[in-house]
């Protein structure tokens, strides 16, 4: 297994983990009609396409979060049918408006070539902007960007990497 998809992997099992603990603080604190909250409830009891008819609207309305979420779903085909395509559309929706989680599943669409082609410097470029975005936080997605950063790191050439950085810090200017 690569070192891509040591990354990929554990950020999956994290999701999980993190599924549960968010489950657990649904049932304690049941949502009061947020449906975005109602579609994690739905997400983490296994009921994606009620997940998916509940962030659908949200996602319309330009909602980060639901961006991603719908995301994660095309991409395992979790509710709809698999489309890595339309997987990497919304985490490139949701990553341009700062979402850590989108820019680190971008990422790893970019350093896998699914749904876009394969770049390691704009692997590399969404890993950075995913690291800075959740620096401090100690979420997953923070130590899960930095591995999958370092890990793409050392596929590159120097000026590769040189290029890779010079794009990140022109994102994080421009914002």
């Amino acid at each position: 297994m690569t070192r891509s998809r040591h990354a990929a992997a554990a950020a999956r099992r994290m999701r999980q983990r993190i599924g549960v603990a968010v489950v657990a603080i649904l049932l304690a604190h049941p949502a009061a009609g947020d449906p975005f909250d109602d579609g994690l409830a739905a997400y983490f009891s296994g009921n994606y396409a009620a997940a998916l008819r509940l962030w659908m609207p949200l996602v319309e309305l330009g909602d980060a979060k639901a961006q991603n979420n719908v995301g994660i779903l095309y991409e395992n085909g979790e509710g709809v049918a698999r489309d890595d395509n339309e997987a990497a559309r919304l985490y490139r929706l949701a990553s341009t408006k700062g979402h850590a989680d989108a820019q680190l599943n971008l990422g790893l669409m970019y350093e896998q070539g699914r749904g876009v082609a394969q770049d390691r410097v704009r692997a590399h470029m969404w890993f950075s902007l995913s690291a800075a975005m959740s620096a401090g936080s100690m979420l997953w997605g923070g130590l899960g960007a930095l591995t999958a950063r370092d890990a793409v790191a050392t596929k590159l050439t120097p000026e590769q990497l040189a290029q890779a950085q010079v794009l990140a810090r022109r994102c994080r200017e421009t914002n």
